[in-house]
């Protein structure tokens, strides 16, 4: 095939070319890129979903996993390596140093998945805080996606949950707002992959 001229205009692309002697011509669509944050409500807010859109419906997903960004506070519901939600997220601070002295956060970062332990409440007395609709991802318990953070009393501390896609807050966990929190509570199930990355 000699390809005489190929134009795209928005989604279409057309094809004029010789084959064997003969003209030939073919039109296409292809799927534009979509921004991932097309659909997130700004400012933040959370008391409600990140996005505007519905939670996407998982038996209708043929590859799910969950890819948290600490640097860019979200979190990002994939189907293979398309983004199908993202959440507004708040990760662990940089309160640790590795090896060479650099900063690391305290969320940490590789490949896991979600494990049996989730609950509608936990406290923590020795941060003096807590938080609701947890999932366990690491160390059965020790971090788990869940609501913005609690007092001793169950009342949210909005000094922290105001951080949520703005900046990284916890002792290495990663908050959602509330309804993503339930959501991600309600379903998404054992064994999920989750993958964290520093950016």
């Amino acid at each position: 095939m000699k390809i005489l001229q190929k134009a795209a205009i928005g989604a279409a692309v057309f094809i004029l070319a010789i084959v064997g002697g003969l003209w030939y011509s073919e039109s296409r669509v292809q799927a534009e890129a979509v921004n991932p944050e097309t659909f997130l409500r700004k400012p933040m807010n959370w008391h409600r979903s990140s996005e505007k859109r519905p939670y996407p419906k998982l038996d209708t997903v043929q590859d799910f996993w969950v890819h948290v960004s600490i640097n860019k506070n979200r979190t990002y519901l994939m189907d293979g390596q398309r983004v199908i939600y993202v959440m507004y997220s708040a990760a662990g601070r940089f309160g640790r140093r590795d090896t060479r002295g650099h900063h690391i956060s305290d969320t940490p970062t590789g490949v896991f998945h979600i494990q049996k332990e989730r609950g509608k409440h936990f406290f923590n007395p020795s941060i003096n805080c807590g938080a609701n609709y947890y999932v366990s991802f690491h160390d059965h318990g020790k971090d788990n996606f869940h609501s913005p953070e609690v007092d001793r009393a169950g009342h949210y501390l909005p000094g922290l949950a105001n951080r949520i896609g703005n900046r990284r807050a916890t002792w290495g966990c990663v908050s959602l707002t509330i309804p993503d929190s339930i959501w991600f509570y309600q379903h998404v199930p054992r064994g999920t992959k989750v993958v964290i990355t520093k950016n």
